[in-house]
């Protein structure tokens, strides 16, 4: 990062402050990651932690990684510094919050747990310093964050990187020696791990890496004199030039390696995407007038695109004040990556300021912007006004006045033109979440999922949150419920990062249930309305139960249809408001899910209900009823099943169905109110329960009464 080169030099102010007397620490994390250490001999548990995150690199990670340039004046503030090597090179997101948190671990072991954190980076290292901030194992104590030149728009900076490699492969090819390589089908666009020259570096003006790219020298011309260019070769530079919106041939020739060599590392390497393909061309055009056919129809892996997405989108959450700075013709991390961070973050925690440059550079700032900027962020933490674009350059000119080397160009007017990369097709959901999913050669286990009612323009599901429950069997074949809240993603994706199981409180009994993570799953939706529309689920981190992927059809939808078939045109008069999740007072960790849709059209058409009740048997381990009634009726009879194993193993025939009981429902009035229950073994015996509305899906109208 060349700030870190410029700041060094600030030796002005370092004259000014005794040196600090430091303890270090140096080593290496159980995931492999080196790392550093240095705090002040004064430093005490409960002081402050820099958390210094470095920028790509595409070496292996080396020991005696470097604290950041601010290192001297922040031991002399009173903070410890540390920082991570990573465990990846490269595109490093993948690990970096895992590497930071055994630091964390580590630090904590041998200086004590630090009172608050403040992460700091820049271009790749400012995106891992907001992740920091959004993560659970350190934003309770993340108070600000200094991000520079982030590359804020995470999956976005690799669509770019995507589209550079099709227009250079269009306007290349049949260039005799001007071609670039193509990897192993069916990521053509890709290099073989094999193909990636070694000790490329950083990528940015790195000779190994110009002299990796001699074909592209070949086909264009770049890195030699314009002089010795050939016409075909201008022709085809500008050509490159314009459609990639890249003015400047040094950044051009830096985009080109990242999209060569860092792209197919990202794809291709084991411990990130493992040879799938997160990126769909859709044939979009990258600049007006295009012939859109010229480029080849690439369709995205759905979990490979969610894969990127988890380990670099931002999600807005945190609580963390964050001061952003970006220079203005940055060719590499672009300025409107700042348009990404004053979409996720509210105003009133982020201060995004761009400095006005006369050439292109990436992210180069005189010593006075960065320690006005520093030193605002500082008083901002603690308790001051949340600083303004202007007072960061008012306060930048004050430190040029005391001999802080300049100029300031922190410019409070300056506009973010273009884009990180080509729009993309806008892909409006094809399905309603909320229903019943169920494999015909399943049958005996299926998933409901839940939209909720939250909607606050999250993409374009119109709600952020989803409740999905899975009703299957644990690895003794008894039933196993699975149960999680997640949050909706691009590409109609479903990321729940915490499933949990209950346990521990017998059906007749009172007390607590314990939940316990069971691990992570993710969901991918495609096609239509049911029978059409599938779910493909996939479980991960799961302990015994280990990962795999499954898939289901949508067999109900709420308030649209029902088990395959017919759609309600026009729909009925009814509302499916009843529709929902409800908590049962007094029987902690229970719950139930009705679910109302509709069968049949026009003067035939029925209410079909749906009830699964999940609970605990009499020893206090996972039990789920299902139940159904038709035409508004409230009286369920419930079933309980088990016999099958987990996942591959499943198969329909192992599956036991036992008649458990009635279930009827109290529904004075669009929310249910009670459940009485009577089951057949007198170990469960009678009684009733009030609920509690958990959820209230869209879509479905209001609920009154």
């Amino acid at each position: 990062m060349t700030f870190e080169r410029v700041l060094l030099l600030a030796v002005f102010l370092l004259a000014s402050f005794p040196a600090a007397a430091v303890r270090e620490l140096a080593g290496q994390t159980p995931g492999g990651a080196y790392f550093r250490i240095v705090a002040p001999d004064a430093w005490r548990a409960g002081d402050a932690l820099v958390l210094y995150q470095h920028g790509f690199d595409f070496d292996p990670p080396e020991p005696n990684p470097s604290l950041g340039p601010l290192v001297e004046i922040q031991l002399q503030q009173g903070y410890a510094v540390a920082a991570s090597s990573y465990s990846q090179r490269g595109w490093a997101l993948f690990r970096a919050l895992d590497d930071n948190a055994e630091l964390l671990s580590r630090f904590t072991d041998e200086f004590g747990a630090p009172g608050e954190i403040v992460a700091f980076g820049g271009s790749m290292g400012g995106l891992v310093s907001l992740r920091l901030a959004e993560d659970p194992r350190f934003a309770e104590r993340t108070s600000s964050v200094f991000a520079l030149c982030p590359a804020a728009a995470g999956t976005e900076a690799w669509d770019f990187a995507f589209d550079l490699r099709l227009i250079y492969d269009d306007i290349c090819a049949g260039v005799d020696g001007g071609e670039l390589q193509k990897g192993v089908p069916p990521l053509t666009w890709a290099l073989d791990l094999g193909q990636i020259p070694p000790n490329l570096d950083n990528l940015e003006n790195n000779e190994n890496a110009l002299r990796a790219l001699a074909r592209v020298t070949q086909c264009t011309g770049l890195a030699l004199p314009t002089d010795f260019r050939t016409p075909p070769q201008r022709a085809r530079l500008a050509e490159l030039m314009r459609r990639s919106r890249i003015t400047d041939e040094a950044f051009l020739s830096t985009n080109l390696a990242y999209a060569v060599f860092a792209m197919s590392d990202v794809v291709r390497a084991a411990d990130k995407l493992s040879v799938r393909g997160p990126f769909e061309s859709g044939r979009q055009a990258y600049v007006a007038g295009e012939n859109v056919t010229a480029y080849p129809l690439v369709h995205a892996d759905p979990f490979a695109r969610y894969d990127l997405a988890d380990a670099s989108s931002l999600a807005g959450t945190g609580r963390a004040k964050i001061l952003s700075l970006h220079t203005s013709k940055d060719q590499l991390v672009v300025p409107a990556h700042q348009t990404h961070l004053r979409r996720r973050y509210p105003a009133e925690r982020l201060v995004s300021a761009i400095v006005a440059e006369d050439a292109p550079t990436h992210c180069t700032f005189t010593i006075a912007e960065g320690l006005a900027s520093w030193q605002a962020l500082r008083a901002w933490r603690a308790g001051a006004p949340k600083p303004s674009v202007a007072s960061l350059q008012t306060a930048c000119t004050a430190l040029v006045g005391a001999g802080a080397a300049g100029p300031c160009r922190i410019d409070a007017n300056a506009a973010i033109n273009g884009v990180v990369a080509a729009p993309r097709t806008a892909h409006a959901p094809p399905i309603t979440y909320s229903g019943v999913w169920f494999d015909a050669q399943r049958n005996g286990e299926g998933i409901v999922i839940e939209e909720l009612d939250d909607p606050i323009g999250h993409w374009q599901s119109g709600a952020q949150r989803v409740l999905v429950s899975w009703f299957t069997y644990d690895l003794a074949r008894e039933p196993l419920w699975i149960v999680g809240q997640g949050e909706v993603l691009a590409d109609n994706a479903v990321r729940v990062r915490d499933a949990y199981v209950g346990r521990g409180r017998g059906f007749t009994a009172g007390g607590v249930a314990t939940r316990t993570r069971w691990g992570r799953l993710d969901l991918e939706f495609v096609g239509g309305s049911p029978p059409e529309g599938v779910a493909r689920i996939r479980w991960r981190d799961a302990g015994d139960y280990g990962s795999g992927t499954l898939v289901y059809r949508q067999t109900s939808m709420l308030g649209t249809g029902a088990p395959p078939g017919v759609f309600l045109d026009p729909p009925p008069p009814f509302t499916f408001a009843r529709s929902g999740t409800y908590t049962l007072a007094g029987r902690d960790g229970d719950g139930v899910i009705l679910q109302e849709s509709a069968v049949g059209a026009g003067a035939g058409s029925r209410t079909l209900s749906q009830l699964v009740w999940y609970s605990f048997d009499r020893d206090g381990d996972p039990l789920w009823l299902v139940g159904a009634a038709v035409d508004g009726s409230r009286s369920f009879e419930m079933y309980t099943a088990r016999g099958a194993r987990f996942g591959m193993g499943f198969a329909p025939g192992d599956v036991t169905r036992t008649h458990w009981g009635r279930v009827e429902l109290d529904v004075s009035s669009c929310r249910v109110v009670a459940l009485d229950w009577r089951a057949n073994d007198a170990a469960f015996g009678a009684g009733r329960a009030v609920t509690t509305r958990l959820s209230l899906p869209p879509r479905l109208g209001g609920c009154g009464g």
